[in-house]
């Protein structure tokens, strides 16, 4: 039954509830957790059917409800009306991505990465960010990981092994390559036979990685990781698998620039928020640190500059992940976090911070010789 606006007005008691009573009803579209890539298929297409008979036959709005990762129900609703239209975008982009996970599981493919189905349509997702997100919330919806969409993240991390390595069949050996991409849950590792590992070496630069791989003497039993400075679920995953498969006796070690940047990128390795098959546990945090800086450069023919002022955002960084660490429950041991809060707290005070490849004056061979050897004694 028609109604005037003055009538809507005389049965609503506030201004929020009137704007409810004028908002247009909409069809509401469910996703939840499936068993099975047919019944993923099943849903995506008997869904999207729905909303395309909606939107264009019936020019209804839709409601597309589902859970997040800590199983709130989320609803998204197109299009917006009110002050929430900015949100519109996040409707198209998810069901773009929706398409194209099912054209995937339907052919079967398994080649498509993120940054493919970024490039596919940049116009219309704006950032790679924004299909990562994305691919996060539909993990939550169907409650299933990535692969299981056959889209995969692109190769970033580097994997250089000293002893023979094998991950999945595949072997690693005295060469610089990519790290795998791991498709199982358990993902088999092992040293070569007749082989040992003495420690496991996690760098944040790739500078650093591509320098110490040359010191074939220092890292011939020596695994060395790199994820290019904030490193992607691909190498943590890595890191997750080797820290079950390899004997307790190898020593799991990473090292940083001496910032707040470098100490947050310690915890990406040692915790994640949702996954714990991306977190590894035995990993320590070695270096570099504000003293080993200080007292490892040395007065001669060739000083380098050390220290560098801490900006103003890198304080409020370093204050936000000092809070940040201590409120959240996270899977880092009590002791591993009073280290890295005593770190950014010294670089607070001092308001300095520094750089990995002039510690030793950029000697990088001299500087982990010695720690290798200050390790084992």
């Amino acid at each position: 039954m028609d109604c005037s606006l003055r009538t809507l007005m005389d049965g609503c008691h506030s201004r929020a509830e009137l704007k409810q009573r004028m908002l247009p009803r909409s069809r509401v579209v469910e996703f939840s957790k499936i068993k099975s890539e047919e019944e993923c298929q099943r849903q995506i297409t008997n869904n999207m059917r729905f909303m395309r008979l909606a939107l264009k036959e019936h020019g209804i709005p839709i409601e597309i409800r589902f859970h997040n990762s800590r199983n709130n129900e989320v609803s998204w609703k197109y299009p917006e009306f009110g002050s929430n239209w900015k949100k519109c975008s996040k409707v198209p982009q998810l069901l773009q991505l929706l398409s194209i996970v099912n054209e995937r599981l339907k052919l079967k493919k398994t080649s498509t990465t993120v940054r493919d189905i970024y490039y596919g349509n940049v116009e219309l997702f704006g950032n790679q960010s924004t299909v990562e997100q994305l691919l996060q919330r539909l993990e939550s919806m169907f409650q299933v990981e990535k692969q299981f969409f056959n889209i995969v993240s692109t190769q970033k991390g580097l994997l250089f092994a000293g002893p023979k390595l094998s991950i999945e069949g595949q072997i690693f050996h005295q060469e610089c390559q990519l790290v795998p991409y791991m498709n199982k849950e358990e993902v088999p590792i092992s040293i070569g036979a007749g082989e040992s590992c003495a420690k496991v070496v996690v760098l944040e630069k790739d500078a650093i990685f591509q320098q110490l791989i040359q010191c074939k003497n220092l890292v011939q039993n020596w695994i060395v990781i790199t994820g290019k400075g904030y490193p992607d679920l691909l190498t943590r995953q890595l890191l997750h698998h080797m820290g079950q498969k390899l004997p307790q006796e190898v020593e799991f070690l990473i090292y940083t620039d001496s910032d707040p940047y470098g100490i947050d990128i310690v915890t990406k390795y040692m915790s994640h928020a949702t996954l714990r098959n991306v977190q590894c546990s035995r990993i320590k945090h070695k270096g570099v640190l504000l003293s080993q800086l200080i007292a490892r450069n040395r007065p001669g023919t060739h000083q380098m500059l050390v220290l560098l002022p801490l900006s103003l955002r890198d304080s409020t960084f370093a204050m936000n992940l000092i809070r940040r660490m201590m409120c959240q429950d996270t899977q880092i041991e009590e002791k591993t976090k009073r280290s890295l809060r005593d770190e950014l707290q010294k670089q607070l005070f001092f308001q300095r911070k520094g750089e990995m490849n002039v510690v030793n004056n950029g000697d990088l061979e001299q500087y982990f010789s010695e720690e290798a050897l200050r390790n084992t004694t």
